[in-house]
């Protein structure tokens, strides 16, 4: 796990938690695929390319008033680096944090 991929990933959360769309579009490559944590376990979008990236945001963020992603680890895994995220979210006239 280089420096410059902990910058990366850094920039890329900051940029998703702020809701800096062009921030965020610039730190994936324009033939990105996204493949949602969960899509190992059900039936997934795969989200493609820039246009992909702002798809998945919006759907991500569509039932929440807040989403924070907070990045707790990286883990080196070879050609790889792995984030641990905690996910702290609000919802709409809710009254207890997710």
């Amino acid at each position: 796990m280089s420096d410059a991929d902990v910058e990366l990933i850094t920039r890329m959360y900051r940029a998703w938690n702020s809701g800096a769309m062009a921030a965020l579009i610039d730190a994936f490559d324009a033939e990105v695929e996204v493949h949602p944590a969960l899509s190992a376990l059900l039936a997934s979008t795969v989200y493609r390319g820039h246009d992909g990236v702002v798809t998945l945001y919006e759907e991500t963020y569509e039932p929440w008033v807040e989403l924070h992603a907070e990045r707790q680890r990286f883990i080196d895994a070879g050609e790889r680096t792995v984030v641990v995220v905690a996910l702290h979210a609000h919802v709409p006239g809710g009254q207890v944090d997710v």
